[in-house]
């Protein structure tokens, strides 16, 4: 996802100035996705938050000040169950 600031200077032009906000990596498991994350980036992801209703949890790293590694996982089973 793109996220960006409009800057408008002194001549009248528009400029657009963009960032990464987040980075979603999608696993089997969430502790799959975090083994992957530590061994891709050398950083252990901090827990995030479940979603008992939605049936999903993650896992989170910062990146910086503007962007994050989002580490998710559905259990698909909760929406097959009813």
């Amino acid at each position: 996802m793109l996220s960006g600031e409009v800057r408008r200077p002194v001549s009248g032009v528009t400029t657009l100035r963009s960032h990464i906000d987040h980075v979603v990596v999608t696993a089997p498991s969430l502790e799959i996705g975090v083994e992957y994350v530590r061994d891709a980036l050398g950083v252990t992801p901090e827990t995030g938050g479940e979603h008992p209703r939605m049936g999903t949890h993650n896992c989170l790293l910062r990146l910086g000040d503007l962007s994050t590694v989002w580490i998710g996982y559905a259990r698909v089973t909760n929406y097959l169950d009813g």
